[in-house]
């Protein structure tokens, strides 16, 4: 059965995400105003994001909070000129949007959020570089600054997940090849804890990272619990890696 999400002449609706109880959210344009939405149970409810805020909506997870970007209502002047909106990744939850920040640039865009509350997505940095970001409790970090194993390693910014056990998969380029890389947590001492004033220590985790599949390949979707990868390859064909096998799917 197919379900079709309606728009109108003044309405153009954008699928974002799924989870695994059948919820799905995504962006909604209403006259230049963007506001995303949920379906549930067979409802398309549409859910603003406070304050006048636009933004879209990228991924939902099975326990209901949604990642995604949303205009902070600044501007900025790029290297040619040209004035550009200000984006920010958030985490909204219940109703409470939760801004991410940046890595000291002025834009960031939410891509994905585990059961944990774990997020991944790409952010601007101080000197205008694009970078990941992997954010956990609020706290925000550079996913190539916590690669533990030798380095090497550029990571494209938009494709990445994070499974319910901490993994994070995407794309990135090793020794001039392109990779399938598998990054799994690891705890290495303990720092200081972010909040100001704080004499508390935390447990650091830092990502030990390893290539799974070279080649050039394009990811298209996590199943939440971490065990099955899909996308496609240079030659359209369809894969699935399944407990690090992969295997190609017949059109």
């Amino acid at each position: 059965m197919v379900k079709i999400i309606e728009g109108s002449g003044t309405t153009v609706p954008e699928a974002g995400g799924i989870n695994q109880n059948a919820q799905v959210v995504g962006s909604i344009d209403v006259r230049g105003h963007t506001n995303f939405w949920l379906w549930s149970d067979g409802v398309r409810q549409d859910l603003p994001l406070g304050n006048g805020r636009s933004g879209l909506a990228t991924a939902i997870n099975n326990l209901g909070p949604v990642v995604g970007s949303f205009l902070t209502g600044e501007f900025y002047v790029d290297i040619w000129g040209d004035v550009n909106p200000v984006y920010h990744a958030f985490v909204w939850t219940d109703g409470s949007l939760q801004d991410l920040g940046t890595l000291g640039g002025w834009n960031s865009f939410g891509l994905w959020i585990n059961d944990q509350g774990v997020v991944v997505g790409a952010s601007s940095s101080d000197n205008h570089d694009g970078l990941p970001f992997i954010a956990r409790d609020s706290q925000m970090r550079s996913l190539q600054s916590l690669i533990s194993n030798p380095s090497g390693w550029k990571l494209a910014l938009e494709t990445h997940y994070v499974a319910a056990d901490g993994r994070i998969w995407g794309l990135g380029t090793y020794g001039g090849k392109e990779h399938i890389y598998e990054m799994t947590p690891e705890t290495n001492g303990d720092v200081p804890h972010p909040e100001p004033g704080s004499d508390r220590r935390i447990k650091r985790q830092d990502l030990r990272i390893q290539r799974v599949r070279s080649g050039h390949w394009k990811i298209g979707h996590l199943r939440s619990s971490g065990e099955a990868l899909c996308g496609t390859n240079q030659e359209r064909s369809s894969w699935v890696i399944f407990d690090g096998r992969r295997a190609t799917l017949m059109p």
